[in-house]
């Protein structure tokens, strides 16, 4: 597998992480009522978003070379 294989992986992997994760945070922040976790779970999944925004590009640019 190429390096630019093993890229996509890896970012797949870190996106589906950082959706995960913000998924539990904002569970848990509305049964304990802490404001830091719905800052986390919100953070986390702005992340996500970043990064699949990143995937797309890294791709198109991939079929451009």
């Amino acid at each position: 597998m190429s390096l630019k294989g093993i890229h996509i992986i890896f970012i797949l992997f870190a996106i589906s992480c950082t959706d995960l994760f913000g998924l539990w945070a904002l569970n848990y922040a509305s049964h304990v009522k802490s404001t830091g976790y719905y800052i986390a779970g919100a953070g986390s999944l702005i992340a996500g978003v970043g990064l699949t925004i990143y995937l797309v590009l890294f791709i198109k640019k991939l079929k451009n070379l």
